[in-house]
C-alpha cells in the first residue's frame, strides 16, 4: 500500500470534537486503501502558554529547559489521537520523536533534521496500526531534545513523507488551502489550486503562515508533493508541487507580509560590520532589505521585530558598534515569476503604491519576489492596492 503522511495543526486538534473529527480522517485514509503516518502540533494555545510561562520566570529561557518544555505539547497531542483512534477500532501507536530517533543538529530552538529512524514505523505499519509522531522535535547525537521552531511540525511530515517515499503529505489546518494573501486581511483572496515550491518557498519565507519555510525547502529537495487541506470542510486544497503554474509572462502568485518590522542602522569600523553580520547569520537572524555604505562605515537592513532581542544579544559582542532603531514598519511583498529584471511589473507596482500615497521607505527586487518596507500604518492599504492592482481576486 502507498503511505499517506498527514499532519494535523494545533486548531485542528483544539478540543475533543476536533480530535474525533481528525481521527475520522485518518480512517477515511486508510479506507482508501493507504497506510497512515500522522504528525501532531500542540493543541490550540498550548504553546504559546508555556512560553508565557517560561517568560515569566526568565526573560531569556535556557534553551535546553525551553526545548524540554515546549516538546510537551506535542506528545499530549500525540497521545490523545491514538486514544481517538483506539476508541473507534482503529489500531494505533503514539511516538515521541525520540522513540523513532529523528535526529537533529545540535540547536535547541531552530533545529534542522539529519535523519530520521523508520523501523519501528515501518513495523507499525505493517501491523496494521496508523503510526502518530509528535512534531516539532528531534533529540540531538547525545539524546538531548531540540525543536524544529514555529511551524517546525511541518517539517517533521515533510521529512518523514521523504524517508518513508510516500505519495503525499497532507497538511490540515483551520484554511481551505494556499491563497493569494491572508483571507483574514484581504477578504477577497482567491484560493490557489497549484502553485510550485519556489512559489511557495518565498511566500513562506516572507510572511505566510500557511506552510513552514523549511518544509517547502525539504519537499522541494525530496520532490514531495504537499498538499494543503483545512481540517473543518471538504475540499481538494492546494498542491504545492515541482512544477511552475505558468509560463510566458511574468506572474503574480500572491501577497504576503510581515506586520512588525524593524530598520537596524549600525554603524563602525567595517570588518566590525561583516563579523557583526555573520554572527547575525549564525543566530538564524533572517536580515533583509541589506544596504551597505562601505565608504561611511554604515550597515543598514530589516529584521522582524520578534528577533530583536537576539539581535540585542548579538550586539553586546560588538562594543564598538553604534546602533540605530526605526520601528513602526511593516514589509508587504509581492510574489511571482521572473520578477528580476522587468520593469513593467516594478513600474505598475511602484505606481499604484503611490497613487494610493503609500510611502516606500526601501525595495529589493529578486527573481520570486518585489519587497517594500514602509509605514506599519499602510500596510492594509497597501495589500489591498496590490491585490486589485494585479488581479489577484479574478477568477
Amino acid at each position: 500500500m502507498t503511505i499517506i503522511v498527514q499532519k494535523f495543526g494545533g486548531t485542528s486538534l483544539g478540543n475533543i470534537d476536533r480530535l474525533q473529527a481528525a481521527a475520522d480522517r485518518v480512517i477515511a485514509t486508510r479506507a482508501e486503501g493507504h497506510d497512515v503516518v500522522v504528525v501532531v502540533s500542540a493543541m490550540g494555545g498550548e504553546t504559546d502558554r508555556f512560553i508565557n510561562l517560561a517568560h515569566q520566570l526568565q526573560s531569556q529561557p535556557a534553551p535546553r529547559e525551553y526545548a524540554m518544555l515546549l516538546s510537551t505539547g506535542e506528545q499530549a497531542s500525540a497521545a490523545l489521537l491514538a486514544m481517538a483512534l483506539q476508541a473507534k477500532d482503529q489500531a494505533a501507536k503514539s511516538y515521541a520523536a525520540s522513540q523513532v530517533r529523528i535526529l537533529t543538529d545540535a540547536s535547541h530552538q531552530k533545529a534542522r533534521i539529519l535523519g530520521i529512524e523508520t523501523e519501528v514505523i515501518q513495523s507499525d505499519l505493517a501491523e496494521g496500526r496508523v503510526v502518530i509522531v509528535a512534531g516539532f522535535q528531534g533529540v540531538n547525537e547525545v539524546g538531548e531534545i531540540t525543536t524544529l521552531g514555529r511551524g517546525g511540525s511541518d517539517a517533521t511530515a515533510v521529512a518523514l513523507a521523504a524517508v518513508l517515499k510516500a505519495a503525499e503529505c497532507q497538511i490540515f489546518t483551520d484554511v481551505e488551502g494556499v491563497y493569494t494573501a491572508d483571507p483574514r486581511v484581504i477578504p477577497e483572496a482567491r484560493l490557489i489550486e497549484s502553485i510550485s515550491f519556489s512559489e511557495m518557498m518565498a511566500l513562506s519565507s516572507l510572511g505566510a503562515k500557511v506552510v513552514q519555510a523549511r518544509a517547502v525547502e525539504l519537499a522541494a529537495k525530496h520532490d514531495i508533493p504537499v498538499r494543503v487541506l483545512s481540517s473543518l470542510q471538504a475540499g481538494k486544497g492546494t498542491l504545492i508541487h515541482c512544477a511552475e503554474q505558468r509560463l510566458g509572462q511574468p506572474a503574480i502568485t500572491g501577497i504576503t507580509s510581515h506586520a512588525k518590522v524593524l530598520w537596524i542602522t549600525l554603524q563602525s569600523e567595517r570588518q566590525d560590520l561583516m563579523s557583526c553580520l555573520q554572527a547575525l547569520t549564525a543566530e538564524k537572524i533572517a536580515v533583509d532589505l541589506i544596504q551597505s555604505a562601505v565608504s561611511k562605515n554604515r550597515l543598514s537592513f530589516s529584521i522582524i521585530a520578534a528577533d530583536r532581542s537576539k539581535l540585542d544579544a548579538v550586539l553586546k559582542l560588538f562594543e564598538n558598534i553604534n546602533i540605530d532603531v526605526q520601528s513602526d514598519l511593516a514589509k508587504v511583498s509581492l510574489i511571482g515569476i521572473g520578477l528580476q529584471g522587468n520593469g513593467e511589473v516594478l513600474a505598475i507596482l511602484l505606481s499604484s503604491l503611490g497613487q494610493a500615497d503609500v510611502n516606500v521607505h526601501q525595495l529589493s527586487v529578486s527573481e520570486r519576489d518585489i519587497s517594500c518596507l514602509l509605514p506599519k500604518q499602510q500596510l492594509q492599504c497597501a495589500m489591498s492596492t496590490l491585490h486589485t492592482t494585479f488581479g489577484l481576486g479574478e477568477g
